[in-house]
């Protein structure tokens, strides 16, 4: 497996501890074509979660 996918695959699935709650990471998503040109990194903004009944599950933060 290419160790940038590897990394990329680390940092999306990996909660972060914040204090007593848990947070997604802000993700940096590695993407790449076939020419010799360096990887280019994409960062995702994480927002709250809004809904009530999704609340207090572990996670306050979702990105899309």
């Amino acid at each position: 497996m290419n160790v940038k996918w590897l990394l990329a695959a680390l940092l999306l699935f990996a909660p972060a501890r914040s204090g007593g709650s848990t947070a997604i990471i802000s993700t940096g998503i590695i993407s790449s074509s076939s020419s010799n040109a360096p990887p280019e990194i994409i960062f995702r903004q994480c927002e709250p979660i809004r809904i009530e009944m999704c609340r207090g599950i572990g996670y306050n933060e979702t990105s899309m």
